[in-house]
């Protein structure tokens, strides 16, 4: 929650760069005037800073005077302090920057992208926090592209914008001789977009079936076996035919990923360090079928020219929940899982661990699914169980006590004609997921004792403040308290396996010991694996027509608190 900010003199010491700044070019002429300037005058405007942590504090607004500060020499410089989450700080720090005319449009790109990691890919909800169109935040994103060249010349206003919008659709070489050719001819951005147009593609190239264009006028297979002059075999001279099959198979490849994974995203959404390369050696097998089913298991797809359209996939994109599961120990070098097609590196893979496999967050779908799970165990427990009954019709009179203020008398002169087990307060003082389990540990004559109680002051004080919207949240306190052994309600059928994505139904097939017992129970080499490479329908109609032996299993999505370590069954004779 943002605070009040307060002003104050802090060490630079204690004062450290943050990922939020847009500015990423510093002209060091300017900075080292104002350097000579804070000398001679200290710093007269305050920078604004967030605490983080070990004494230190985060620079949100003022890098530049900050940097001057430490050329000059000084030890202390004026802060403003200012308690924020990270959608604040960056919608702080790009405010200061992009108010200023000499910030260029690649700082502005990166901007773009850290606020999209933090909405998790959200382009409407990046566009409100930096106040810009949606139209400009797309239009940045794509500087993305460019090469470090490319970037580096455009920071430098060495070429245009225009120029570096229609370079960012080509590979990172043929970039580079193009800002080259353009910084030393001057071709203005009308002359590039003459030249570009009449670029050629290499059908080798193509991410789409290329089929089709055998034949055509414009693929260059024609002229070549025509004419003595041509730009070379198998390329494609129509930019528009070309760039439309181009995003229709992009399209395809985009949802046919999302039918794998929860959450899929485009490279240029999300920063280098938002995400990590799942890998099995680093958490061990149990461990990485569980990542395999969290709703933060993902891919990403690159559109950068040179590996247009490949994809990463089963990263984690929770990356405090990735260190979590990961304990590096001895490390070697990461074998190539992945493509790289991003701007990431791979993290180096570590030594395979016995860490225990923690529960991630699951889909939507799945925790919908336990949630329906959960009320209907507690509904037949209702309604056999009285005593829960009586626990519960407690709660729900403990909860309709009076306000502290409006019914403080009457609770106090009523407590001492009846034999109550603890001291009651208000309605206010009462969390019901402490109460619940405390009631179910009193006897029937005990909780007798407080119904009637709850009874008479409610009567006294013509109050009722029960709260019916937070009753689902009870559930599950509920289902700790009454600790039921979920094998005895649940069976992993298709319903449940069809509420996760392809790439969690892998990773329930695995932790159920499914995968090794169909490689075991059928003639073929890898048949799981094999399975795995067709569609979620296909792998799901193999599951349910084989008899494998589900008894006792329960995914861990489906656990309750406390029901891993102490009730938990496993498939066996696998």
């Amino acid at each position: 929650m943002n605070q009040a900010s307060r002003l104050e003199e802090l060490p630079i010491s204690q004062i450290l760069q943050s990922n939020f700044n847009p500015r990423h070019f510093f002209d060091e002429i300017a900075i080292n005037k104002l350097a000579d300037s804070i000398r001679e005058d200290g710093v007269i405007q305050p920078i604004t800073v967030r605490p983080i942590n070990d004494n230190n504090y985060e620079i949100v607004a003022g890098e530049r005077r900050w940097r001057a500060s430490t050329i000059a020499g000084i030890e202390t410089i004026p802060c403003k302090i200012k308690e924020m989450d990270d959608i604040t700080a960056l919608r702080i720090a790009t405010k200061e920057n992009l108010d200023r005319e000499d910030i260029s449009p690649i700082e502005e790109a990166y901007s773009a992208q850290t606020a999209l990691t933090l909405v998790e890919g959200d382009r409407k909800v990046a566009a409100k926090i930096l106040s810009w169109s949606e139209t400009k935040i797309n239009n940045r994103l794509l500087l993305l592209n460019l090469s470090v060249v490319s970037q580096k010349a455009l920071m430098q206003k060495q070429i245009h914008l225009g120029h570096a919008e229609l370079l960012s659709s080509l590979t990172h070489e043929n970039q580079d001789n193009a800002v080259a050719s353009i910084i030393e001819k001057g071709v203005s951005v009308a002359e590039l977009k003459e030249k570009l147009a009449q670029f050629a593609y290499k059908l080798e190239t193509a991410i789409f079936d290329t089929a089709k264009c055998n034949g055509c006028p414009c693929n260059t297979s024609s002229q070549f076996a025509l004419f003595d002059e041509s730009i070379g075999d198998g390329c494609c001279t129509n930019p528009e035919c070309w760039d439309e099959k181009e995003k229709r198979k992009f399209a395809y490849i985009k949802k046919s990923k999302e039918e794998d994974y929860n959450v899929v995203y485009l490279d240029i959404e999300r920063t280098p360090d938002s995400y990590n390369f799942l890998q099995e050696k680093v958490m061990g097998e149990q461990q990485f079928s569980q990542c395999q089913q969290c709703g933060k298991c993902g891919a990403i797809i690159s559109t950068r020219r040179e590996i247009f359209a490949s994809v990463d996939e089963e990263l984690c994109f929770d990356p405090v929940c990735y260190k979590e599961k990961t304990v590096p120990k001895e490390v070697e070098p990461a074998t190539a899982t992945a493509n790289k097609t991003t701007t990431a590196v791979a993290k180096k893979a570590a030594v395979k661990t016995d860490k225990k496999a923690v529960n991630n967050k699951p889909p939507k779908k799945v925790m919908e699914f336990r949630s329906r799970l959960y009320k209907s165990i507690v509904s037949k427990e209702l309604n056999t169980d009285r005593h829960l009954m009586t626990v519960m019709n407690a709660c729900i009179l403990l909860e309709s006590l009076p306000t502290q203020h409006s019914g403080v008398d009457v609770i106090k002169d009523t407590q001492s004609l009846f034999k109550l087990p603890f001291a009651i307060n208000s309605h206010s003082a009462h969390n019901r997921y402490k109460t619940i389990p405390k009631l179910y540990a009193l006897s029937d004559d005990e909780l007798a004792e407080i119904i009637a109680y709850c009874t008479c002051v409610n009567s006294a004080s013509g109050e009722n403040h029960f709260d019916l919207s937070s009753v689902d949240k009870s559930v599950e306190t509920i289902i700790e308290a009454l600790k039921p052994d979920l094998a005895n309600h649940f069976v992993m059928d298709k319903t449940y396996l069809e509420c996760n994505q392809k790439n969690g139904v892998i990773g329930l097939l695995n932790e159920s010991g499914f995968a090794q017992w169909f490689d075991k129970n059928t003639d073929k080499k890898d048949a799981f694996i094999r399975i795995c490479k067709g569609t979620v329908k296909a792998l799901l109609d193999t599951f349910t027509r084989s008899d494998f032996p589900l008894t006792g299993f329960v995914p861990k999505s489906l656990h309750y608190k406390g029901f891993a370590q102490t009730n938990s069954t496993t498939t066996t004779d696998k």
